[in-house]
């Protein structure tokens, strides 16, 4: 993604999954990815526009290159 991309915030919950965040204020855009503790559970990215949002199960590479890269456009 190249130096322009942002650092994320990074946090845990008690079970051991882990959330990646990224705001981008000068588009007003949000992702956040999820990456659940168990295998049993789906990761996720949540993604938002102003008042758009939306989540989607990731189910390639594809979709969370394709969120990671509309985040970041300018």
């Amino acid at each position: 993604m190249g130096n322009c991309f942002p650092k994320c915030s990074t946090g845990t919950d008690d079970q051991g999954s882990i959330r990646l965040a990224w705001q981008n204020i000068n588009a007003d855009r949000r992702v956040c990815l999820f990456c659940p503790h168990s295998s049993d559970e789906k990761a996720y990215i949540y993604h938002q526009n102003s008042e758009e949002y939306a989540s989607e199960d990731i189910t390639s590479g594809a979709i969370l290159v394709y969120w990671l890269e509309w985040f970041n456009e300018k």
